[in-house]
């Protein structure tokens, strides 16, 4: 699993497999509140991105401010 923080869009992205090729997300399923399900041609949830991290989990997001300005 991989993580990504991304403060400029305020997007955390959690990729659930360590390799994923160009064209491996051929589906997608927005929830309420941010949640981005993103599944590959298997059906299979590969990634998740959370919009507006720093709305729904302002410590997470700071942390991830920091380790970045690192």
């Amino acid at each position: 699993m991989i993580y990504d923080y991304d403060s400029e869009v305020d997007i955390l992205t959690i990729r659930l497999r360590d390799h994923l090729s160009p064209g491996a997300i051929t589906d997608s399923e927005e929830f309420p509140g941010g949640l981005v399900a993103e599944y590959g041609e298997d059906g299979n949830l590969v990634q998740l991105e959370i919009r507006d991290l720093s709305r729904l989990l302002p410590d997470v997001a700071e942390k991830n401010r920091a380790r970045q300005a690192a």
